[in-house]
């Protein structure tokens, strides 16, 4: 689900990199986040931290600018 909310956010062109998919996680979803990787974002719900979720993929990752793959047609498929 929150894989699939934010390649729709892609989608409508709300989201161009991934420090707008963090500030998107943190102000949208309420979510903490615990660790941010070359290739993957680590969230929770603030109530449970212990409960972990690690999100990896293009649009989790540090290379993941849509303005730089769109003009030149270099973007990676986006799957959900």
């Amino acid at each position: 689900m929150i894989r699939r909310a934010v390649l729709r956010m892609v989608g409508v062109g709300q989201i161009h990199s991934r420090d707008d998919v963090i500030r998107y996680l943190i102000k949208e979803g309420g979510f903490d986040i615990l660790s941010v990787t070359d290739t993957s974002v680590t969230l929770c719900v603030p109530d449970e931290p212990e409960e972990t979720l690690t999100l990896t993929g293009w649009v989790f990752s540090s290379s993941f600018r849509l303005a730089d793959c769109v003009y030149d047609n270099t973007c990676p498929v986006m799957h959900d």
